[in-house]
């Protein structure tokens, strides 16, 4: 019973705020397709994501409005230079995507692999704010303007804010 409770005392006083760094934040920013075509397609346009992150692991859902609607949640795992206020990172991230395109009814279904470089700056313990360049790509099956299939990349550029828990 005593090595039950010190081992009880000895976990309820490890540092877990160091351990496990849990985050909810939001980015805007702008998308800029590598890849033209006529008819208003793949234009520069807004962007916008939602993600919850658990250092070094991240869940992203990001929107983007390039003359195509796409939508997607990405898995990525971040890799820090430092861990000082101001943190740089590179990142690679994978997920599904779905793609409306204008004109059609029905949507395409694909993934869309993404690499990434930023840096995260600490404002106070709670609050962080940061920078992204990420390039990604799109490989999606279903009703496009190209047929059945349509692959796609570009740059995308996000400011992002960050509430530490």
């Amino acid at each position: 019973m005593k090595k039950f409770i010190f081992l009880v005392l000895c976990l309820l006083t490890l540092p877990l705020k160091a351990s496990f760094a849990l985050g909810l934040g939001g980015g805007v920013g702008a998308d800029f397709p590598l890849a033209h075509l006529d008819g208003g397609e793949n234009e520069v346009g807004l962007s916008a994501e939602g993600f919850y992150r658990l250092d070094p692991y991240e869940v992203r859902f990001h929107y983007g409005n390039q003359g195509l609607e796409t939508y997607s949640v990405v898995l990525g795992i971040k890799h820090f230079f430092t861990q000082s206020i101001v943190r740089p990172y590179a990142e690679a991230a994978f997920g599904p995507t779905i793609v409306s395109t204008p004109g059609r009814s029905n949507l395409a279904y694909g993934v869309r692999p993404e690499g990434s470089i930023g840096a995260d700056v600490g404002i106070n313990s709670y609050l962080s704010t940061g920078i992204t360049a990420r390039y990604f790509g799109m490989a999606y099956f279903g009703s496009t303007n190209s047929g059945k299939f349509e692959a796609n990349h570009g740059f995308s550029l996000m400011g992002t804010l960050l509430l530490w828990f």
